[in-house]
């Protein structure tokens, strides 16, 4: 068909470049701004797992932290039943802490 185009020396028929570079920067401008959504889209989701991340490893350090930095008295031989007593209520007040803090 091109060979019939060119040795009859018919004019091709292009569409007017006033419609056609208007369309050609519309839909340039719209894959732009696709694409620019999509990669905000991801940096946010990304943002959003390292807070949750960040937030929850800041949770456990004061988690650990509430629980050594309690002080467990050491039981002397007189006095055993009363300090088993004492670190049970310390444990479970950690634990309650612990529990409310979540």
């Amino acid at each position: 068909m091109l060979i019939a185009i060119c040795c009859c020396k018919a004019t091709v028929v292009w569409p007017d470049p006033m419609i056609v570079l208007p369309l050609v920067g519309v839909g340039s401008f719209l894959v732009m701004s696709v694409v620019y959504l999509k990669k905000q889209n991801r940096i946010q989701q990304e943002r959003v797992a390292y807070f949750l991340q960040k937030q929850a490893t800041q949770e456990a350090y004061e988690l650990k932290k509430l629980a050594y930095s309690e002080e467990l008295p050491t039981a002397s031989p007189q006095n055993t039943l009363a300090q088993e007593g004492t670190i049970l209520e310390k444990a479970i007040y950690i634990v309650y802490l612990a529990v409310v803090k979540l």
